[in-house]
């Protein structure tokens, strides 16, 4: 069967926020989900699709829970990255290389909201932007849903969580389209402000369209 990786490039430079007090790391993983869950559930009735929850412990670094078609996911898959797999027998599956992605709140909520976008796109693939673009496009919708849900948290540490945004973006020499393309800082940001903004659904509207890079 195949199997379609999505990857978060590595790369968020984190500030100030520390690692909530009290949890382990598989509890702020687990509340992550809890979270994003909930958010989804409810965001989904406005796109019109129904959205399946993902179990938590489809949610996993690499490890005997890591498996697609029975296959464990190798930690060198996934080394400074997480990634959403599909295809999978049983079911979608989030890896991601636990160092990277629990050194502060502000990382594990970014990245995790960032895939989650990946996990909608596979869930209501008629809204999914690389369905009428290119995989870039896909990246930045995936970073515009990720601002709806942290507008829908209002966070404090929003300010960090755009520069984390900004900060994982491509140099300005990857071609627009590039199969790895996530976009620039100041696209990525854009694409961010704009679910911060404007909710999800903007993130399946022209407005999108507007912040999408020109395809040369």
């Amino acid at each position: 069967m195949r199997h379609l990786w999505l990857v978060v490039v590595a790369g968020l430079m984190l500030g100030a926020c520390s690692s909530s007090t009290g949890t382990t790391e598989r509890e702020r993983v687990i509340d992550m989900v809890v979270r994003l869950n909930e958010y989804w559930a409810e965001a989904a009735e406005e796109f019109s699709f129904d959205y399946q929850p993902i179990a938590h412990d489809r949610v996993t670094a690499p490890g005997p829970d890591a498996r697609c078609d029975g296959e464990e996911i190798a930690a060198g898959d996934v080394e400074g990255n997480a990634v959403v797999i599909t295809g999978c027998a049983e079911g979608l599956l989030i890896v991601y290389d636990s160092e990277y992605l629990t050194t502060s709140e502000v990382r594990l909520q970014a990245v995790l909201t960032h895939e989650w976008g990946h996990i909608v796109q596979a869930q209501a693939a008629e809204i999914d932007a690389a369905e009428f673009g290119l995989p870039i496009d896909a990246e930045l919708q995936a970073d515009c849903f990720s601002g709806a849900w942290w507008a829908d948290e209002s966070f404090e540490s929003v300010a960090a969580a755009r520069s984390d945004v900004a900060n994982a973006g491509d140099s300005y020499d990857v071609p627009v389209d590039d199969a790895e393309a996530h976009g620039t800082p100041e696209e990525r940001v854009a694409a961010f402000d704009l679910g911060f903004a404007e909710g999800p659904g903007a993130c399946i509207s022209d407005q999108l369209i507007d912040v999408l890079p020109d395809e040369g």
